[in-house]
C-alpha cells in the first residue's frame, strides 16, 4: 500500500494548516511570508500542501519545484513532489524522486515503501521493489502499510504463499487499516487466495472488500483472478 503525504512530518507548516480550519487566513499568513523573504522555502513547501489538499497540482508542482531548486537536499519538498506526481500518474518522475530519497535516507521506511510500491506496480520493476520492501519490512516488521506493499510485489512474482502471510498480516483487525486502505488490502489478500487455490476464502473475502471499498478498480481485477481460477 501507498503511504501519503499526511505520514510524513511538516513541522512548522503543520501548526497553521491546521489551526481551527482556517485555510484561507493560512494561505495569506504563508503569503505574507514569502512576499517578506522570497528566499525563506518553508512557506512554498506549506503552501504546496494546500494545493495539494484543493488537488491544484500545477500550482503544488510549481512551488515544490522552485522550493527544491532553492534547496535541494530538502526532503520534504521532495517527498511532497512526489506525490505530486503520483497523484496525477506521473509515474516515472516519482521513481526518480523516491530514488532520490532513499540516497539521502535509506533507512527511511515511508521513502522504502512507497518506493518499492512504486516500482513493482508502475515501473514494472518487481525484483528492484522487492529488494527495497524486504529492507522496509526489516525495519518496521509491525507496518501493516510494509506488509501490504511486500505481500502485493510476492503476487506479483507468483509467490503466493509469501504473498498471503504478509497480506494477512496487513489485513489483520489488530492493525489500523481501514475504509480503502483496507479494503485493498482484502483485494490483494482474496486474488492471492484464488491463486493458490483456496477459492472459498477467496470469494469470502472478495465479498468483504467488495461491502468495504466497491469503487476501487481492484474490484473488477479481483473479480477476474476469480474467474480464471474457477475456469482453471
Amino acid at each position: 500500500d501507498h503511504r501519503d503525504l499526511h505520514s510524513f512530518p511538516t513541522r512548522r507548516s503543520s501548526d497553521l494548516l491546521q489551526r481551527n480550519g482556517k485555510v484561507p487566513e493560512a494561505r495569506a499568513a504563508f503569503m505574507a511570508a514569502k512576499a517578506a523573504d522570497p528566499a525563506y522555502t518553508e512557506p512554498d513547501i506549506a503552501l504546496a500542501l494546500l494545493d495539494i489538499r484543493a488537488k491544484d497540482y500545477d500550482a503544488a508542482r510549481g512551488r515544490l519545484t522552485a522550493a527544491l531548486a532553492a534547496t535541494p537536499a530538502d526532503t520534504r519538498a521532495r517527498f511532497f513532489l512526489a506525490s505530486v506526481e503520483d497523484a496525477t500518474r506521473n509515474y516515472s518522475a516519482a521513481i526518480a524522486h523516491y530514488g532520490h530519497l532513499i540516497e539521502s535516507e535509506p533507512d527511511n521506511v515511508l521513502f522504502l515503501n512507497n518506493l518499492s510500491y512504486d516500482l513493482a506496480e508502475y515501473g514494472k520493476q518487481p525484483d528492484e521493489a522487492l529488494k527495497h520492501a524486504q529492507k522496509a519490512k526489516e525495519l518496521a516488521p509491525g507496518d501493516p502499510q510494509v506488509a501490504s506493499t511486500l505481500g502485493w510485489i510476492y503476487y506479483q512474482k507468483g509467490a503466493y504463499r509469501f504473498a498471503i502471510s504478509q497480506l494477512e498480516v496487513a489485513a489483520s483487525p489488530e492493525h489500523a487499516l481501514a475504509g480503502e486502505a483496507l479494503g485493498l488490502v482484502q483485494y490483494h489478500l482474496a486474488m492471492a487466495y484464488f491463486k493458490s487455490g483456496n477459492v472459498p476464502q477467496g470469494r469470502q473475502l472478495l465479498k468483504t472488500a467488495q461491502r468495504l471499498a466497491p469503487s476501487l478498480p481492484e474490484a473488477k481485477l479481483a473479480q477476474e483472478v476469480e474467474r480464471q481460477s474457477v475456469s482453471r
